[in-house]
């Protein structure tokens, strides 16, 4: 039983494959369409970034003033209290990007689950009836 309906350029590989009905290349290659709730995520995920990035750059410009104070003497200022101020900045940016790094994993996973449940599916329904798709 042959489900082929035409001949499609793979946008990965660049190589034409045979489509089905369910308009999937015979080597798995699919044309991903991100869902709208992963857009919303990635936006959330591009905010978080953005606010990691602000967070290093105040605690390194917190961290050279106090300690430009404390130099100059104009201010009681202490080195520990700049010091602070520097890692304070970086770790929390770390820690945001690693947050961030995170989510796009998972989003990742859940793409990938996503993509390997109707395959499996459609591998059962063909299994089961002989047809290749719905």
């Amino acid at each position: 039983y042959d489900t082929t309906v035409g001949v499609s350029e793979c946008p990965q590989c660049n190589k034409q494959h045979e489509v089905t009905k369910n308009d999937m290349p015979k080597s798995g290659e699919r044309n991903l369409v991100e869902d709208q709730e992963n857009v919303d995520f990635y936006g959330a995920i591009d905010v978080l970034r953005i606010i990691a990035w602000l967070n290093l750059i105040g605690g390194v410009l917190a961290s050279i003033i106090c300690f430009s104070l404390y130099l100059s003497e104009e201010m009681f200022s202490d080195p520990i209290f700049s010091i602070a101020l520097f890692v304070g900045g970086v770790c929390s940016c770390v820690f945001l990007l690693v947050i961030c790094s995170i989510a796009d994993s998972l989003i990742g996973i859940r793409k990938n689950t996503k993509i390997i449940k109707e395959r499996m599916i459609g591998d059962k329904q063909e299994e089961e009836t002989g047809i290749d798709g719905p």
